[in-house]
């Protein structure tokens, strides 16, 4: 295994405990990305690559359409696209 996926900051970082523990280098035997719920993940060693979800976007896009259909204003579900972002940092490998 070359690259590793989480959807959260707590697996990236045990993920990078148990590399570091099998004598394995980040990014250079291991590529990690995650989700990204905070800015937390600069601190990290590497510093965590992954995707900026906007949680607080899309926590405030799910009141608002809740509070609609609970008024009546909306009765169907429909689409809403939240905008994420990679964040480029050290732990995937890419060169900045």
């Amino acid at each position: 295994m070359t690259a590793l996926f989480t959807e959260s900051q707590i697996l990236a970082k045990g993920a990078m405990i148990a590399a570091k523990n099998l004598g394995r280098s980040i990014p250079g035997d291991l590529s990690i990305v995650s989700m990204l719920e905070n800015q937390a993940t600069n601190f990290f060693e590497p510093a965590l690559s992954g995707i900026d979800w906007k949680a607080k976007e899309l926590g405030e896009q799910a009141v608002m359409l809740l509070v609609k259909i609970i008024e009546g204003r909306e009765n169907i579900i429909s689409g809403r696209t939240i905008t994420t972002e990679f964040m480029v940092r050290d732990s995937c490998g890419i060169k900045r």
